[in-house]
């Protein structure tokens, strides 16, 4: 078995499965088949350009996120990070992905500077913006 090929699959599927996706989920989101994502896994398929595209795009990757690291360190910097963030994002529905940028873009060191202002922003949302929230908080103290 090829190691380009073994490296390759050993990472499609160590993405696949932090995702909690299935080899089915991955076929149908990136056009190809099954069997050939098995293979791929595996390390007994060489896939083309265009199939990695497709299940890099179907897993939120770049190309250089999957190739081995002797070929895409020099293209690369990782803190050890961006994957851990990119699988948390992909575990969030798209609210909780809203109120992450509404919390981003707003500018919160007035607020933060005294907890009560903060309170009382909070208790001036809508309900449906408060639930949000209050998931958002959740979802992340359980991750």
């Amino acid at each position: 078995m090829d190691e380009f090929n073994k490296e390759i699959g050993e990472k499609i599927n160590k993405y696949r499965k932090s995702l909690n996706m299935s080899t089915t989920t991955l076929s149908k989101l990136s056009g190809t088949s099954q069997s050939s994502i098995s293979k791929i896994e595996n390390g007994r398929s060489t896939p083309d350009i265009k199939t990695l595209v497709n299940i890099c795009k179907a897993l939120g990757l770049t190309l250089y996120e999957i190739l081995p690291d002797s070929i895409s360190s020099d293209f690369t910097e990782d803190n050890g990070y961006r994957t851990q963030l990119s699988t948390v994002l992909n575990k969030m529905s798209d609210s909780e992905i809203q109120t992450i940028l509404t919390l981003l873009t707003t500018n919160l060191i007035p607020v933060l500077s005294n907890l009560m202002p903060m309170i009382v922003a909070i208790e001036e949302l809508a309900d449906n913006e408060r639930e949000l929230l209050k998931k958002l908080f959740h979802s992340i103290s359980n991750n």
